[in-house]
């Protein structure tokens, strides 16, 4: 039996026992259809460094052995809802990158249908603030935010205006991350095919 130990983005530890070979928990992983996509990236892997070997063993372990974690009785069904347009139009991961008070916030669905909140930075050096589980309830992360929450909760109250307004003052669409350029996009703060892959009405402009 080998000894894996992981450290979090949030700086919290985690160590696991372990007696299944690389191909093994790379399978466990495979075959679990609520894995998450780095788990199932580092299972595609044909080499992995000492690092990814261990969180490989450690993801196997929470897989085969998952914890239950208490609701925090918030939740974000029209978010999830809104995600899940743009998955069905086709984006395998639909994101919304949103700035508020100079800070960026990203809600990225993974393939397994929940709903990441982070800084956008990555895994290995930003902030995850939680998971909109696939019933739109609330997970909180190691990372806490007044302001995601407050942002989370406006855009699940206010929806498409929220995002219209963001889009207009950060000059940036919120689906896509591209520049907002022509009269009609920069009327409703974003583009016609975001538009068209979300259900959002595009191409009068409002004088």
């Amino acid at each position: 039996m080998t000894t894996y130990e992981v450290t979090t983005r949030g700086g919290e530890t985690h160590t696991v026992e372990c007696l299944l070979t690389n191909a093994e928990c790379a399978e466990v992983i495979r075959s679990a259809p609520k894995a998450s996509d780095f788990a199932r990236d580092l299972a595609s892997k044909a080499s992995l460094s000492p690092k990814q070997e261990a969180w490989l063993h450690v993801l196997t372990r929470w897989i085969k052995h998952p914890k239950t974690q208490p609701s925090s009785g918030l939740a974000f069904p029209a978010i999830q809802a809104l995600l899940q347009k743009g998955f069905d139009s086709g984006r395998a991961f639909p994101k919304l990158r949103l700035r508020v008070d100079g800070e960026r916030i990203v809600l990225a669905r993974s393939g397994a249908g929940k709903i990441n909140v982070s800084d956008g930075a990555g895994y290995a050096h930003g902030q995850w603030f939680g998971a909109i589980q696939l019933d739109g309830t609330w997970r909180g992360g190691r990372a806490k935010s007044t302001l995601v929450m407050e942002t989370l909760a406006n855009l699940e109250q206010n929806g498409i205006a929220f995002l219209n307004s963001n889009g207009i003052e950060t000059g940036e669409c919120c689906y896509c991350n591209s520049p907002i350029e022509t009269d009609e996009s920069i009327a409703v703060g974003y583009g016609p095919i975001c538009a068209k892959r979300y259900g959002l009405p595009w191409g009068k402009v409002v004088k």
